[in-house]
């Protein structure tokens, strides 16, 4: 009988299907990244991939750094107005407004990532416990060098108040490096790899849904899959020449 030799599985192009909100979207785009971070506002539960957070971090980074522009730039050019008053700047609620409106689904995203790593979401307490510590003692430092500043104009900051000076230069630098160490320990833990343990945060198995969606199998390959799922086709089998005839078919005479 002939021998045959099995060829390789021929990839198929993934199957282009929308995950569940529940369920990450590995290798998601720009667009559709917001479109998420909008519908899912304030949910906590869930998974959110590497993608799906950076894409919204981008996001929101560049309407951030719009707005500011925009605020300093009317601020350097005030517009007078009736009896020697300046108009108002109305960026300057708008940029409030924004970054109060940007916080909850941030840490929403945050916490679906945390969640997409095998990570609980009480880690952004440590997060923002470091950079709002970080902030309180920068603010003090520079309102204890404001201070003396007010109190001893001509001690600052050469003469006896050189030795207060230091002190809070010193609780100055203390302050970024806590700033810092909250920064890094955010991106770490947001670059995290996708683990598939992670589904136990997840309101809805992914097994619960019928029909018309495929968990994602590619979990460390979060930037490249491009959709939930993959579908290979076998080819036929090839017969090797080897010499020998094949019993299974009639020989001509």
């Amino acid at each position: 009988m002939a021998q045959y030799q099995a060829t390789p599985p021929i990839l198929q192009q993934p199957v282009q299907c929308e995950p569940p909100l529940d369920q990450p979207w590995y290798g998601i785009g720009f667009g559709n990244a917001i479109v998420r971070f909008w519908r899912k506002y304030a949910t906590f539960s869930g998974r959110a991939s590497r993608s799906e957070y950076w894409w919204s971090y981008l996001f929101t980074t560049l309407v951030s750094i719009g707005i500011f522009i925009l605020t300093n730039s009317i601020n350097l050019f005030p517009v007078a107005s009736g009896e020697g008053r300046t108009q108002t700047n109305p960026f300057g609620i708008i940029s409030l407004m924004t970054s109060l409106a940007f916080l909850v689904p941030q840490y929403a995203v945050s916490a679906r990532r945390l969640h997409d790593a095998n990570k609980s979401g009480h880690w952004l307490w440590l997060i923002g416990g470091l950079s709002i510590a970080g902030t309180i003692i920068m603010l003090t430092a520079i309102f204890q060098m404001v201070m003396w500043a007010l109190f001893h104009p001509y001690d600052f900051p050469f003469r006896t108040g050189g030795g207060h000076l230091m002190q809070a230069v010193m609780v100055l630098l203390l302050g970024l490096l806590v700033l810092l160490a909250g920064a890094i320990t955010n991106i770490v833990m947001m670059c995290l790899p996708s683990q598939p343990a992670g589904a136990r945060f997840d309101r809805v198995p992914a097994t619960a849904y019928p029909t018309g969606y495929t968990p994602q199998p590619g979990y460390q390959q979060d930037m490249q899959a491009s959709g939930p799922g993959v579908q290979y086709q076998a080819q036929p089998l090839a017969p090797v020449p080897d010499g020998t005839p094949d019993t299974d078919v009639q020989q001509q005479p």
